[in-house]
Parts: structure tokens; sequence; C-alpha cells
């Protein structure tokens, strides 16, 4: 567990120092890109976002309510995570597309770094910690951006193998309460996760749509605990 914090760590230094470095060339390339044709992507994501977890809910919601039955039960599990696999793969996808945009902006605007104590998972937290740690320390906001961003990525990976691990657990023993109470667990720091997701999406939506000529969207409501 600790060796994935600290590669998480150090991976997370040495992209945003080389991210730094970089940023000055990228703002160059970015003014050749078509920033509505961004800006509509973006809005157009957040019902994606939206439609993706409720139908993450209705998946584990017939898992948990078919517990009676324990081997229908953990059937449906499997079918559950392999739905948020899915999904995951289309987050990480579209944060890594998010970092390609925030390092290309001229103008990103300040967002809060992602708060340790909404998650229950130990390596979440500690991932969370870190990247408020590092948001004290860097002074750009492009460079904050870019490490809350990152966050979510490992806090996904690390949510993701918690589920795994829950998930055989309830195969092998689908009557266990406990084994269903650490998916539970896990879910439940996979959705924050997805929540900080569709904020920095918007967020991201806002600091684009801030730049001369542009239209701004409704204002921002960072995810509460």
């Amino acid at each position: 567990m600790t060796w994935a914090i600290v590669a998480a760590g150090a991976s997370l230094v040495v992209f945003l120092v080389l991210s730094r470095y970089m940023h000055s060339a990228r703002v160059r390339d970015w003014q050749a890109l078509p920033t509505v044709r961004t800006r509509r992507y973006l809005a157009e994501v957040e019902d994606q976002i939206a439609l993706d977890a409720q139908v993450v809910e209705e998946a584990y919601g017939a898992a948990a309510g078919s517990r009676e039955t324990p081997d229908e039960a953990a059937h449906l599990l499997r079918c559950a995570f392999d739905l948020i696999q899915a999904t995951q793969t289309d987050r990480l996808q579209r944060l890594k597309l998010m970092m390609q945009f925030a390092r290309m902006s001229a103008a990103i605007l300040v967002a809060p770094p992602v708060r340790p104590a909404r998650f229950k998972l130990r390596e979440v937290r500690s991932v969370a910690a870190l990247g408020w740690l590092l948001h004290q320390v860097l002074v750009s906001p492009t460079e904050r951006f870019l490490a809350r961003l990152r966050v979510l990525a490992w806090g996904f990976w690390l949510a993701l193998r918690s589920l795994r691990g829950a998930r055989d657990q309830v195969s092998e023993n689908p009557a266990i309460e406990t084994n269903w109470a650490r998916f539970e667990n896990a879910l439940g720091d996979w959705r924050t996760l997805d929540q900080e997701h569709a904020f920095a999406v918007r967020h991201l939506l806002l600091s684009l749509s801030a730049e001369p000529g542009a239209v701004a969207p409704a204002p921002v409501n960072n995810p509460q605990p």
C-alpha cells in the first residue's frame, strides 16, 4: 500500500515540474484549438456523467436488493463492477484530455483541492492529502488544477482496486455482511471521486468560458461532504 502512495506522489511531483516548463509553449498551441467545440463537448459531457452515475447506482441497487438470494446477488454485483470498471475507463480518458486542455489554457481559475476528509479508504485519503499539500506549495492555478486531476486519476485507480477485492470476497462468500460493507465503502469513495470529477469538468468549462468573448456558464458549486 505504501509503495502505491509513494509512487503516486513521485509521479505527481515529476509531472507538475515538467508541466511548468512546457506551459508557455502550449499556450501558443492553445490559440489554434477549436475552443467553441471544446466548450460544447464539455457541456455535453456533464449530462453523460450524470447518466453514467445513475446507471451505476441502479446496477448496484439491483445487486443489493437481491441479497436474499446470495448467488444471484453475487452475480449482479459482478455485473455492477464490470459497469463501474467500464465507466471508470471513460473517466480516466476524460481526465487525461482535461489535463491537455488545462496545460494549453491561458487562464485556469483557482480550484480548491480535493478534501481528504471526504473519503473512507485510507489509501484514497492519503493520495488526497498529498494533493492538498501540493496545493499549498504550488503557486500557479494551472499547476494546482493539474494536481487535482492527477489526484482524481490515482484515487479512481485505488478505489477500483478496492472494489475488485470486495467483489471477489462477495463472490466467495455472498452471505457475509462485512464483504458487502467493504464494497459499499469503496463504492462510496468512487462516488465521491466521480462528484469531484464532475466538478473538475465544470470548473474547466468555466475557465475556458472566462476567456475574451466567451459566455460564462452557471456558477460552479464545489462538492460538499
